[in-house]
């Protein structure tokens, strides 16, 4: 990811503060590691990733002699950005990649630290812009999601726990007997700091845990907040999968806090 954003530093060139500030630091290697990682620390890496590539195709696009172009994408006029959308309309390119453009180079717009043309160059307050974005999003396939898992299938996982032989099937089987009992997604699951645990105070027990991360936590927060897992530790034949998944990961070694 950074290294597309590094081609994009060096195309917005005199226009980005950062790129003032990193030519300033390019003999302080240290100082220079540092201005990058504080100008994009706020960002996560597949928002970057996704981004640079938005930026990357639409200086390809500018710059292409045989499109007799050779356009340079910084500042963003709006009479360029609408000539992209427009093509990306006419020729019938993915839906999302106009709209992509646009929310690209907002992020680069603040993180780069680049003002954009004002008056009727701003691309923001295009009308014609944000009606070509609203054409070409307005035919996206309808997002179609996986089936859902039914108590048979739920079922089919407990008894695999509980019956194969190899610890490493026990582990996935527990694994994914976590994320349905505790409604938690996987990258969620995944990112627990430190092992779950069954709370069986009560006449029902509950496998619990903590996480940092999920789907609208910030840099900010990560390090302070940490968002409650609970779950039903006995799933549908009364079986305690969450116990007999804690041991699976005991047998083979695993543990949270150090992984």
């Amino acid at each position: 990811a950074m290294a597309r954003w590094e081609c994009v530093i060096n195309e917005a060139g005199l226009h980005s503060g950062v790129y003032r500030k990193l030519h300033e630091a390019a003999g302080d290697p240290e100082k220079y590691s540092k201005i990058l990682e504080h100008s994009f620390g706020n960002n996560s890496t597949p928002t970057l990733s996704r981004r640079g590539i938005n930026l990357i195709m639409f200086q390809k696009w500018a710059l292409c002699d045989a499109n007799n172009k050779g356009r340079r994408i910084f500042p963003p006029t709006e009479e360029m950005v609408y000539d992209y959308v427009a093509e990306c309309e006419g020729k019938h390119l993915p839906p999302s990649r106009a709209a992509g453009l646009i929310q690209a180079l907002n992020l680069a717009g603040t993180i780069l630290e680049s003002p954009v043309p004002q008056g009727e160059d701003h691309y923001k307050d295009s009308s014609r812009i944000r009606g070509c974005v609203r054409q070409c999003t307005a035919g996206k396939a309808v997002l179609k999601k996986s089936a859902d898992l039914t108590v048979e299938d739920v079922v089919v996982f407990e008894d695999f726990l509980r019956n194969a032989k190899n610890v490493e099937d026990r582990v996935f089987a527990g694994f994914v007997l976590y994320c349905v009992h505790t409604r938690s997604r996987a990258g969620e699951a995944a990112r627990n700091h430190q092992e779950p645990f069954v709370d069986d105070a009560g006449a029902t027990p509950f496998v619990c845990n903590q996480t940092p991360r999920h789907k609208t936590s910030s840099f900010r927060n990560l390090v302070n907040r940490l968002i409650p897992i609970c779950g039903h530790a006995r799933g549908f034949r009364n079986f305690n999968w969450a116990q007999a998944w804690i041991g699976a990961r005991c047998e083979a070694g695993l543990d949270a806090e150090l992984d």
